[in-house]
């Protein structure tokens, strides 16, 4: 049972195959940078996966996730890619740190 004053945070992560989509949450991030958009993700010739974080069908973050030939995730930073973290939604942000 759920106590009194608790948050139920129902977070979805899922991949995002709309190109769109992704590049207009990254220009409303806060956290986010020209390594971001898929343009320049395009441009380093390796695979990548883009994701984005969900509760209740809104966004909250997303992160592109760039993957070795065999399709594991990069052990390391790849080059260029030291800009690349989890970014948050222009809403998250503004809310109070203790409520994101």
């Amino acid at each position: 049972p759920r106590g009194k004053g608790c948050i139920d945070m129902s977070l979805a992560m899922e991949r995002c195959h709309d190109i769109t989509a992704w590049n207009q949450f990254v220009a409303q991030s806060p956290q986010a940078n020209g390594f971001c958009h898929s343009s320049f993700l395009e441009s380093l010739h390796t695979p990548f996966e883009l994701y984005l974080i969900r509760e209740k069908g809104v966004v909250l973050g997303g992160f592109p996730l760039l993957l070795t030939s065999s399709g594991e995730p990069y052990p390391q930073p790849f080059h260029f890619s030291m800009y690349l973290g989890l970014m948050r939604s222009r809403e998250l942000v503004a809310e109070p740190y203790h409520a994101q």
